[in-house]
């Protein structure tokens, strides 16, 4: 039978270990823990069958990019699969540290996306005062040069085929780039790559 782990990091760090008693030798321990590595849990659950997912809350709908790995690939059977792919897709990793990728970019991503999103929505509203707009107009907006644009070629060259020299498309591009943007992305999925990193070093007592 499987055991899923949906504690916070720094809670395993200290009490992991009074999960031992619940485990036999046909317990497989589904780590869902960003940043705690195999090796950590190894050691304070006394088990070396465990596999490390990290799934997001798409999988509410059935639309989690769920991120797999383990070290025996024997332990990853058939219904094993069956029960992840409820979740949405399955995406098996071959090393650990994409592990904490998949944690920056699909685990905390999805925060990130709704965060520029609502963003968007405000400054529009802003912009439309004192004329009323329909905020679930400028989330299909999102969708629909999402639905047409599904890779970052298509994405470069749609905004390419929209601006025009002194245009209005090209002045906020413009401006867009004059704050390194680009930057300001990286940096963010950057920050919650490096803390996925550092939380399996952080002593116990100490709030992850």
């Amino acid at each position: 039978y499987y055991i899923f782990l949906l504690i916070r990091p720094n809670v395993f760090l200290n009490s992991g270990s009074q999960f031992q008693k619940l485990l036999s030798k046909r317990t497989l321990v589904i780590s869902c823990m960003a940043g705690i590595k195999l090796t950590t849990i190894e050691k304070i659950l006394q088990t070396k069958k465990i596999i490390r997912i990290m799934p997001n809350v798409m999988a509410l709908n059935v639309k989690s990019h769920t991120h797999i790995y383990m070290k025996n690939k024997n332990l990853f059977d058939s219904n094993l699969k069956k029960l992840l792919s409820s979740l949405g897709k399955i995406i098996s990793v071959k090393n650990e540290d994409q592990i904490n990728f998949a944690t920056s970019v699909f685990g905390s991503g999805p925060a990130f996306i709704a965060y520029i999103v609502n963003i968007f929505i405000k400054a529009s509203k802003k912009l439309a005062k004192p004329y009323s707009m329909n905020e679930k107009d400028v989330i299909e907006l999102f969708k629909n040069v999402l639905d047409t644009n599904n890779s970052s070629k298509l994405l470069d060259n749609f905004v390419s085929s929209i601006s025009s020299k002194k245009g209005t498309t090209q002045a906020g591009v413009n401006y867009l780039k004059s704050q390194k943007i680009e930057k300001i992305i990286y940096t963010t999925l950057h920050k919650a790559y490096k803390r996925a990193k550092e939380i399996d070093s952080e002593k116990k007592n100490t709030k992850s």
